[in-house]
């Protein structure tokens, strides 16, 4: 008589994530009479209702005791979803199922930069940059961004934090027309093109006129 269920677990992702697609997920069963093994996974909202049927990311079969991890892929779907596996021993006992929730977003946020709201002038070489009409479909503006990139276009400064949507800049000494440039990457790596506004810096005094 075998009651014992098969043990089974997914390793990787291990937490909720976000992820683009290609990355592998990695599953495993241990039973003294493992037979199968299924991979399903389900689109959710963000607060987890359910919005589509179970779908069989792949399936397959062993058997004798072993210890099987098999990799793939996610499914090609921009969403979050729920992976849920399921091994089955051959007298028919099904794991206690283990699934976790991810995010699959390859789509690669937009927005626009605005130095000191859009100013055409300022006095000071410390301005306000502001990340404007971000998107990053499909799970909304700021909740999925991990990384913002600021700077000229050749020297764009690298992964600094993303902890809100207005930065301080330093512009390069002397009058004239100066740019800054911007790059976002939302919280599955996706890049979004860069984005560039200019302001004129002017710190001459006027000239006195004399009579």
């Amino acid at each position: 008589v075998d009651n014992t269920v098969p043990a089974a677990t997914i390793s990787t992702p291990s937490a909720e994530v976000y992820r683009s697609r290609g990355l592998p997920i990695s599953f495993s069963a241990t039973d003294t009479n493992f037979s199968s093994y299924t991979l399903y996974y389900r689109t959710t909202t963000a607060n987890g209702d359910v919005t589509s049927d179970w779908v069989t990311v792949t399936a397959g079969t062993a058997a004798g005791d072993q210890n099987s991890s098999i990799d793939t892929t996610y499914p090609l779907i921009n969403s979050r979803i729920q992976l849920w596996f399921d091994a089955v021993d051959l007298a028919g006992n099904h794991s206690e199922v283990s699934y976790v929730p991810l995010y699959i977003d390859n789509i690669s946020p937009t927005f626009s930069l605005r130095i000191n709201g859009g100013d055409t002038y300022s006095n000071d070489r410390n301005v306000s940059v502001a990340f404007i009409d971000l998107q990053d479909e499909p799970f909304g503006a700021t909740s999925s961004m991990s990384t913002y990139w600021l700077g000229t276009r050749d020297a764009i400064v690298p992964a600094s934090p993303w902890t809100g949507t207005s930065y301080t800049d330093e512009l390069s000494a002397g009058d004239g027309t100066k740019s800054i440039y911007g790059i976002v990457c939302d919280a599955a790596g996706n890049s979004s093109a860069v984005a560039m506004d200019s302001i004129i810096l002017d710190q001459t005094e006027p000239a006195m006129a004399t009579f």
